[in-house]
């Protein structure tokens, strides 16, 4: 189906109307969206169902925990120290330099790639690690997240639980309240019965889970985490209208064009390519 999108661009979609220029036409656009629209789910299905991909993907278990600790140690020493984090991201990476002369945009604050939200009367930094953006680093983080969480189930790697406890600090950290509602659900299907999960692993997991959640409660004060979750209900907040006004904007959406409006007109591909 999504192929047909690819091949033929205006099958599904309406022409270009005076608020919708229609779906683009380059290939350079369509291809990207395509790869990140299958290309991943047909990579994570095969993972998942191919018994070729077994024995390599429990390898990679490890690996994809060990790479998200050093972007959730990243997260944690920005959070802790911004500063000496913003001075070498600016100063001695040149990230700015690089979006504006390679990426093609305009950084929003030249000396600065840090991101921050207003909680009370408190500016509260929400830290971008590796990735300069808190929503990429909090989602990025659940995989390495779920990983850890699996081998600790498996009774596999004990440096495992340090891993996955420096993750889950970092997420909290991140301030996503998105991406902490996806820890949850994670964490509720490690602890769930499966093949190669005995009930002791369950039960320890269980317990493990509980007291993560007694010992983390300070990390979400200090963070600011539990006072911007009590934020969503308020509705004379700036952060809670805008996700109010997204969705019953993506509700008409789906109502205005409910077969899509393309590929490549998605939030990151429609952003780079600057798709009307």
């Amino acid at each position: 189906l999504v192929t047909a999108y690819l091949v033929l661009p205006d099958l599904f979609v309406r022409g270009a109307t005076a608020d919708f220029a229609g779906a683009p036409k380059d290939w350079e656009t369509r291809l990207l969206a395509y790869r990140i629209n299958i290309g991943f789910v047909l990579l994570f299905l095969a993972a998942r169902h191919s018994n070729a991909l077994k024995a390599a993907r429990d390898r990679a278990l490890p690996v994809i925990l060990i790479s998200g600790t050093v972007v959730a140690a990243v997260a944690i020493f920005e959070f802790s120290f911004s500063d000496a984090w913003n001075t070498f991201a600016v100063e001695t990476l040149q990230t700015n330099v690089y979006r504006f002369e390679v990426l093609d945009t305009v950084p929003r604050n030249w000396t600065d790639v840090r991101s921050y939200t207003e909680i009370g009367d408190n500016q509260v930094v929400r830290p971008g690690s590796t990735l300069f953006d808190p929503l990429h680093s909090a989602f990025a983080l659940l995989v390495p997240l779920a990983c850890g969480l699996e081998l600790i189930t498996r009774n596999r790697a004990r440096w495992s639980f340090l891993a996955t406890s420096t993750v889950a600090v970092a997420l909290l950290m991140t301030n996503v309240r998105s991406a902490v509602v996806g820890a949850v659900i994670i964490a509720s299907i490690a602890a769930r019965q499966k093949a190669g999960r005995t009930t002791a692993n369950r039960v320890r997991v269980g317990t493990l889970l509980v007291l993560a959640l007694v010992l983390l409660a300070p990390v979400a004060a200090s963070s600011g985490f539990s006072d911007r979750a009590s934020q969503a209900t308020d509705t004379s907040d700036d952060s809670t209208n805008a996700h109010i006004e997204g969705f019953w904007n993506g509700i008409r959406a789906l109502g205005d064009d409910p077969l899509g409006r393309g590929l490549g007109t998605q939030p990151g591909i429609g952003d780079r390519f600057r798709v009307e």
